[in-house]
C-alpha cells in the first residue's frame, strides 16, 4: 500500500524522480525547490527527507558527511496507487 503524500513531500519526490542520476545527494534536492520558487530551510528538508524514507519512498546511504538518497517508489507507482 503506497501511502499519501503532503504537497512539500510531493514537491521533494518530483525533484528526485526527475533526477537523472540514480542518486540524489541534498544540495540537488535544496537547488530544485529553489529553481521551483519554494526554497525549503535545510532543517525542514531534512524532516522531509526523514518522513519519505518513514513511509518508503526514499532510502538513505550515508557517504561520509552527506547522504544519497534512492527512491523505492517510481512516478508511475505511485500515480497508479493514487487512483
Amino acid at each position: 500500500m503506497v501511502q499519501q503524500l503532503s504537497d512539500a513531500e510531493l514537491e521533494i519526490m518530483k525533484i528526485v524522480w526527475g533526477n537523472p542520476e540514480e542518486v540524489t545527494l541534498f544540495p540537488y534536492i535544496m537547488d530544485g525547490l529553489a529553481a521551483k520558487g519554494k526554497p525549503c530551510q535545510k532543517n525542514t528538508l531534512i524532516v522531509l527527507l526523514s518522513q519519505l524514507i518513514n513511509k518508503g519512498f526514499l532510502s538513505a546511504k550515508k557517504i561520509g558527511r552527506r547522504n544519497e538518497y534512492t527512491t523505492l517508489v517510481s512516478e508511475t507507482e505511485y500515480q497508479t496507487a493514487q487512483w
